[in-house]
Order: structure tokens, then C-alpha cells, then sequence
């Protein structure tokens, strides 16, 4: 005979709750609206190049800033999310890309934006 087996069972039959499930499936869209942020700056560059008179080099600057404190951002939240849990790790940066997103509409100048953009990441 054949049994059906269903999500929930099979899902908690492997050791993962639905907590865990939620966790991974709200850490995979923020992944994707990441990646969304680094496309759309590809977009504004060109113009804040423009508005600013900004050089190649701080254009580039401006662009990479964001990667690059992705990677050290992903190599310290390990150990962080180690001590202190994953929750308040994942939530925390939650909050924080979300706050420097929010407050990179309002930039005056390109020394904020850059500030911005490596919080961003």
C-alpha cells in the first residue's frame, strides 16, 4: 500500500519546523531584493554622475561600495549570528538595509550616499 505523505509531515519528518522554513524563505527574497539594489544603482549611476559631476573612479566607488561590504558583512554576521543566534543577527541587518535603503532617497551630497550604500550592503 501506498502511503501519501504530506508537506507538513515530510517538512517536520526532516527536522525543519515551519519557523525554519519561514526564516529561509524571508532570507532568500532579501538575497533577491539585494540584488535588485545593485541593478537599480547600475540604473541611477549615469544620472548622479551627471547631477554631481562625479569622476569614473567615484562612480565605480560608488557602485562597488555596496558589494564590497556585502562580503564583509556576510563574513562577520557568521560569527555574530555564532554568539549571539541568527534571529537577531538576520533582523537586525533586516532593519539596518532597510533604514540606509529608506534614508539614501534623501542624500545631499556623494560623501552620504557612499556612507549609505556601504550600510546598504
Amino acid at each position: 500500500a501506498t502511503e501519501e505523505l504530506e508537506i507538513s509531515t515530510a517538512i517536520e519528518g526532516a527536522g525543519c519546523g515551519c519557523g525554519t522554513v519561514l526564516y529561509s524563505t524571508a532570507s532568500t527574497l532579501l538575497i533577491c531584493l539585494e540584488g535588485a539594489e545593485v541593478v537599480i544603482s547600475t540604473v541611477v549611476g549615469p544620472i548622479l554622475r551627471c547631477e554631481w559631476n562625479l569622476s569614473s573612479f567615484q562612480l565605480s566607488l560608488l557602485q562597488s561600495t555596496a558589494l564590497i561590504s556585502m562580503v564583509v558583512a556576510g563574513l562577520l554576521s557568521s560569527h555574530l549570528a555564532d554568539s549571539y543566534g541568527r534571529k537577531p543577527i538576520t533582523l537586525g541587518s533586516a532593519v539596518g538595509t532597510i533604514v540606509a535603503g529608506v534614508l539614501c532617497a534623501w542624500v545631499q551630497n556623494y560623501r552620504q550616499f557612499v556612507a549609505l550604500r556601504t550600510l546598504v550592503g
